[in-house]
């Protein structure tokens, strides 16, 4: 991935662009159209402007969004001090100053995206340092005035000036346009079967050895929630963080009052459906994990059309680019409505877009939908008791909108799903087949353990569900093997419990699929993370995780172990447990459906660093990975309380190979783009595990090369303790061309004598500086991606 990047200069009077830089305001507002710098902090710049203050003038930076309040970093200018606040977090300082600010100042704010000077006629009043944690401020002497931690102040903003009684004029600041130019590939395929990796529990995902060769019409689904909309105006409620921060009885006390939250903080943020970046990362972590199709939840009468679009394009995007996404299956609940309503809208915007068909999801040759397509004229009506609706209710719903009322009675409705292959889906309905026949036709999206078979409309078994946890107000969760009365017993919604790091119940019901071993299997799920909480005065009765919640209760999640989502989450210690769901299902989805053999190293030989790629011409295999996974992302979070900006990717990585003779290892990785240089310790770094042991060293890497490098040579250094030090033990060259980088490392420096040998490798580029492997998910670019590593086997 290129940029192409224009630096502009603007002088503004108001909120458009101003060509005449003589105007001056006395009273009131003005905003900056463009961020200052750039919009994902890549750029140093400058704010300036000419300031008389009789009152006050009030200047906001970094900001957002300038019509919200209580963000942002704020200095306000008074006779005799300037106040620089933060409301986000509370921080407050009063820096006295003597300046005469009655008479005409030069103002100038110097943007060195890791802090911001505040300059009045070129003398140093404070700095204000950003960085990714921490949020300081230090006077012109750089004394330490204040500190807090970093939570919503972003790496580039808006600026905002109000006025009161003063004078402000001749305002100057500096926008680049950054565009991202993407490489395109035909058609490239990525084989994974080279790709291993190990969680934090020392699970391995398994090779052709252990899983066997592919099969033939295996498939994956995934539960997938679009419902992450409340852009504005709504706080983050985080029942982990409350917990973890405030203790038990504050989040007891919490919750009777609050009307929901997150059970955690998702690895990505509180992120919203409309963040193109987030389905870039889920697109190649779905890929690479072997999911076939989502199955988006339009089970509460709305489709999400706006979120899905952004879904659906940028995806299509990705497959534009010569890449797989998984497809695409609309689930519609079990109330016969519902599914008229949901299709209503997605016929237009999905099923009848031509350039949208790749990524629909077919079975029996055309588009797969989930729904109840029980017709309230005909004499079955299985409708599920947990979301029950009669036939009266049915055309009480439809006919609140007289458009979807025509749709339904006209019969375009059973037209449109006359073109449809139809499944209907909810949870526990397949186990009804047994006893009543109409219940044929269903698939589960939940059930208990032993988990019943999926089936067409004719009884023939497809499908299975496989759950990671159940519900938090069932006291079901992620450790639930069949009785409920386990957990602490310590009534504190068995936070303590320590079991839900381990996938039980994700591992009971996947061993129970692979009995049955149909064709497909269903997994929820991965990104729902946020649950309503129902209010029911004078329910004293209610339990929630095992811990009495009187006269209210949550439904779906609750917290890390009454929880079912599979994206990694922020916290891996303690309570939390990290990316551990991903692999475990990555490992399952290859013992499902099996993987390719492990290609073996071919045309190895003694490479001379300066014959060019030439030399790399018969040496095999390719190691590929994702190319345009190193999109920038700026984007609100949810309710919009934070701003996620990420614009670590510099160097995206497009392939990599490996030769070796008696002497010496050869490395060869090629980059999308040319190559940017950075003399920084994560520039382009090699991992190598030498012994694959993941117990030996940090996160089983015994290497690291090139943190340091002079003309010719680069470190190599040995990991200790098996932690993120290092000490230098020897030296290895290297070769850089426009967009390859090839080192020759001796053996010898490695401790090991003459033989070929088997080992993983991975590089990274602007990636982890703390040691925290998580980072390999979403700074910088690795290869291959997150965990895994490129396993390099000889014969």
């Amino acid at each position: 991935m290129e940029l192409d990047i224009k630096k502009r200069y603007y002088k503004l009077a108001s909120l458009e662009e101003c060509e005449d830089s003589g105007f001056s305001v006395s009273e009131g507002e003005i905003r900056t159209v463009y961020t200052i710098g750039d919009d994902y902090g890549l750029h140093k710049s400058s704010f300036s402007f000419d300031m008389i203050v009789k009152d006050e003038v009030k200047v906001g930076l970094r900001l957002f969004e300038t019509r919200m309040q209580g963000i942002g970093l704020w200095f306000t200018f008074k006779s005799g001090v300037i106040l620089v606040d933060n409301p986000s977090s509370g921080l407050l300082v009063e820096i006295k100053h003597s300046f005469d600010l009655t008479n005409k100042r030069r103002i100038a704010f110097l943007e060195n995206l890791s802090e911001v000077a505040l300059m009045v006629d070129d003398a140093l009043v404070c700095v204000v340092k950003t960085g990714k944690d921490k949020l300081a401020i230090l006077d012109g002497c750089e004394k330490v005035l204040a500190k807090v931690k970093n939570e919503s102040i972003p790496l580039s903003g808006h600026a905002k000036i109000t006025v009161r009684d003063g004078d402000v004029s001749n305002i100057e600041y500096e926008h680049y346009e950054v565009k991202q130019i993407f490489k395109e590939v035909k058609n490239r395929k990525m084989d994974y079967s080279t790709w291993i990796a190990t969680d934090d529990l020392g699970r391995v995902t398994p090779d052709n050895s252990i899983v066997g060769d592919p099969r033939k019409e295996k498939y994956v689904g995934l539960f997938y929630f679009m419902c992450h909309v409340h852009a504005m105006g709504e706080k983050v409620r985080d029942h982990t963080k409350i917990y973890l921060e405030q203790g038990l009885e504050a989040l007891k006390e919490f919750l009777p009052k609050s009307h929901g939250g997150y059970w955690a903080e998702p690895y990505f943020g509180y992120y919203l459906s409309y963040d193109e970046w987030i389905y870039f990362k889920h697109a190649f972590m779905l890929e690479a994990a072997g999911v076939d199709f989502i199955f988006l939840d339009y089970s509460n009468y709305r489709a999400y059309p706006d979120a899905t679009k952004v879904l659906l394009d940028t995806w299509l995007k990705i497959r534009k680019m010569g890449f797989n996404t998984p497809k695409i299956v609309p689930m519609c609940g079990d109330m016969p409505a519902i599914l008229v309503v949901d299709l209503y809208t997605l016929w237009d915007t999905l099923f009848t877009k031509p350039e949208y068909d790749e990524l629909l999801f077919k079975w029996e040759g055309k588009p797969l939908i989930l729904g109840n397509n029980d017709d309230p004229r005909g004499d079955r009506w299985t409708v599920s008791d947990t979301t029950p609706q009669s036939r009266e209710q049915f055309y009480e719903i439809i006919s609140k909108d007289k458009n979807i009322l025509e749709f339904f009675e006209s019969g375009l409705f059973h037209e449109c799903l006359s073109k449809l292959t139809v499944r209907k889906c909810w949870a526990w309905q397949a186990s009804k087949y047994e006893e009543d026949k109409n219940f044929a036709g269903y698939w589960d999206w939940l059930d208990w353990s032993p988990q019943a078979p999926g089936r067409n409309f004719d009884g023939e078994i497809e499908q299975i569900s496989v759950k990671m946890g159940t519900h938090a107000h069932t006291s079901t969760g992620r450790s639930y093997l069949g009785k409920k009365d386990y957990g602490t017993g310590l009534g504190d919604f068995d936070f303590t419990l320590g079991t839900a790091k381990y996938g039980l119940c994700f591992e009971e019901q996947f061993r129970n699929a692979m009995k049955v071993n149909p064709k497909v299997l269903m997994i929820t799920g991965w990104n729902e993370w946020y649950a309503g909480c129902i209010k029911l005065p004078g329910r004293d009765d209610l339990v929630v995780g095992h811990t009495s919640t009187p006269g209210y209760y949550l439904v779906d999640q609750f917290n890390p172990e009454f929880s079912r989502d599979g994206e990694p989450m922020k916290i891996r210690d303690g309570v939390g447990f990290g990316d551990n769901y991903y692999y475990q299902m990555v490992n399952y989805i290859r013992e499902f459906k099996g993987i390719n053999k492990m290609p073996v190293a071919s045309g190895q030989k003694t490479i001379d660093l300066n014959g060019g790629l030439s030399e790399w011409e018969d040496v095999g295999p390719v190691y590929a990975d994702f190319v345009n996974d190193t999109v920038f992302r700026r984007h609100l979070s949810w309710g919009g309380a934070y701003m996620y900006i990420n614009n670590t990717g510099r160097n995206d990585m497009d392939y990599a190979k490996v030769s070796q003779d008696d002497e010496n290892i050869y490395f060869l990785v090629t980059t999308a783009n040319p190559l940017v240089f950075a003399d920084e310790n994560n520039w382009m770094n090699l991992f190598l595990d030498i012994d694959m042991n993941h117990d030996t060293s940090w996160e089983g890497y015994d290497f690291i090369i090139n943190r340091r490098r002079d003309k010719n040579t680069v470190s190599v250094e040995r990991f200790l303790n098996n932690s993120w030090d290092f000490e230098e033990v020897g030296r290895a060259e290297y070769k850089l061309y426009e967009r390859e980088l090839v080192l020759k490392v001796a053996k010898k420096t490695l401790g090991i004598e003459g033989k070929k040998i088997s080992f993983d490798f991975k590089w990274a580029d602007n990636s982890t500086t703390t040691g925290n492997v998580m980072e390999f998910m979403d700074l910088g670019d690795a290869a291959p991606d997150s965990r895994f590593n490129f396993r390099y086997v000889v014969e």
